[in-house]
C-alpha cells in the first residue's frame, strides 16, 4: 500500500490536491512511480465535465515499481511511458492494426466513461474507490495502470520529454503518418499550433511535404512553428483574410491536406474551405460545440477524416517515435516550455490556459 498526493477533479468543475492510497497491483496491472506528467487541454476540459472525484492526468512517464501476475512486457526498474489507448490486443480492430479503435476502449462510449476505476479497489480517497482519467491518472507520484498502457523506454530521454509522447506527440505525428499518409511534395495547412499542432508540423516535415502553412491567433506560436517545420505562417484574424493568404502562398490553389488541431468548431468552415479539390481534411482536435457542416464543402473529391489518437498502435509507434528522437529527427525536449511542481498545479493550469506554451509539464516527484 502506497500513500501519495494527487491532483483530483472535485466533481464541481474544479480540482483539489489530497492524499490517495494505491493498493498493490493485481493481475495484469503495473504500479508506476510517475516522474513527470504533461498537462493537456483535455485534462482541463474533462475536469470541467467530471461528475465524480477522480485523479487527473493522462500523459506520464516514470519507473516501474511493482507488477501484478501475468505482466511480461516490463519488469521492476524499467523506465516507461504511458499511453491512454490501453488496447486489449484481442478484438478484431486490435488484430487489424487498429489498436486505437479497440472495442474495449471505454472512451469510445461517452464522456462519462473517460474516467475508469481499477477492476478492484486499487485506488482510494478517504477510504472510497476513485477513478483515473483515461485509466491513467498521472497527476500523482504513483499511478496504477493496466499493462497495455505501459511502454518501455529503450533510449536515453528525459522523463519530462517522454511523458508527452503518450498523447501530444503520438496524436500529432500519427495524424500525419498513419491517418493522412501524406505524400512527398504536397502542401498542407495546420490550424492551431499547440502541443498537437507542433507535432503535426514535425510529421509533415519528416514526410517531406513541400509547403507547410501554420495558422494561429498567437504570434508567439507562429514563431515557434517556424522552428518545428513550418515553411510559412499566417496570423488568423478572419476566415476570408486567412483563405486569401493561403491561396497566395499556394499560387491560387488550396492545400492538399488540412489538419484542424484546435477542436474549435468555429474553425471548421475555414478548414473545409482551405482544402483543395481531391484533398483531405483531418480533424485532429476533439470538436467542442455545434459545428454546422455544408455538405457542398465535400464536393470535388474532398474527404473528411477524424483522427483518433493519431491512428496509433502504441507498441509499434512508441518505438518509432523514440527512434526518431534518438536520431534527432523529432524534436521533443524543446516542446516542454514550462515545468511546475505538483503542488503548483494552479500555476501550471494558468499557464496552459494562457495559450503561449507548447507543453506544460508537472514534476510529480517535487512538492
Amino acid at each position: 500500500m502506497i500513500k501519495t498526493k494527487a491532483v483530483m477533479s472535485d466533481a464541481k468543475g474544479g480540482f483539489f490536491i489530497d492524499e490517495i492510497i494505491l493498493n498493490p497491483p493485481q493481475a495484469h496491472e503495473v504500479l508506476v512511480e510517475i516522474k513527470a506528467s504533461g498537462l493537456c487541454r483535455s485534462d482541463y476540459n474533462l475536469m470541467l465535465l467530471a461528475e465524480n472525484i477522480g485523479v487527473l492526468g493522462h500523459e506520464g512517464a516514470g519507473i516501474v515499481k511493482a507488477i501484478g501476475d501475468g505482466v511480461s512486457n516490463v519488469k521492476c526498474g524499467d523506465a516507461v511511458l504511458l499511453n491512454w489507448a490501453t488496447p486489449c490486443k484481442k478484438c478484431v480492430d486490435c488484430k487489424s492494426n487498429k489498436e486505437f479503435l479497440c472495442e474495449q476502449i471505454a472512451s469510445k462510449t461517452g464522456t462519462e466513461d473517460l474516467w475508469t476505476k481499477p477492476a478492484h479497489d486499487g485506488i482510494l480517497h478517504r477510504n472510497k474507490p476513485i477513478s483515473r482519467l483515461l485509466g491513467l491518472g498521472t497527476l500523482a507520484r504513483y499511478a496504477l495502470v493496466r499493462e497495455e498502457s505501459v511502454n518501455k523506454i529503450n533510449i536515453d530521454i528525459p522523463y519530462s520529454s517522454a511523458c508527452i509522447i503518450g498523447c501530444a506527440v503520438m496524436t500529432g505525428w500519427g495524424s500525419v503518418v498513419n491517418v493522412a499518409q501524406v505524400n512527398n511534395g504536397c502542401s498542407a495547412v495546420v490550424l492551431g499550433i499547440g502541443g498537437v499542432g507542433i507535432n503535426v508540423l514535425q510529421g509533415l516535415k519528416l514526410s517531406k511535404a513541400k509547403t507547410i502553412i501554420a495558422v494561429d491567433i498567437n504570434e508567439q506560436k507562429l514563431d515557434l512553428a517556424k522552428k518545428f517545420g513550418a515553411t510559412d505562417v499566417i496570423l488568423n484574424t478572419n476566415i476570408d483574410d486567412t483563405l486569401r493568404k493561403i491561396e497566395t502562398i499556394l499560387f491560387g490553389r488550396k492545400a492538399d491536406y488540412v489538419f484542424e488541431c484546435t477542436g474549435n468548431s468555429s474553425l471548421v468552415p475555414l478548414a473545409f474551405q482551405s482544402t483543395q479539390s481531391g484533398g483531405k481534411l483531418i480533424q485532429v482536435g476533439v470538436l467542442t460545440g455545434e459545428s454546422p457542416i455544408d455538405m457542398n464543402w465535400l464536393h470535388w473529391g474532398k474527404s473528411y477524416v477524424n483522427s483518433f489518437y493519431g491512428g496509433c498502435c502504441p507498441d509499434r509507434d512508441v518505438l518509432r517515435i523514440l527512434e526518431l528522437y534518438q536520431k534527432k529527427q523529432l524534436r521533443i525536449d524543446e516542446q516542454v516550455t514550462q515545468m511546475f511542481p505538483l503542488n503548483e498545479f494552479q500555476s501550471a493550469l494558468n499557464a496552459l490556459l494562457k495559450g503561449y506554451d507548447i507543453r506544460v509539464v508537472l514534476n510529480t516527484c517535487e512538492n
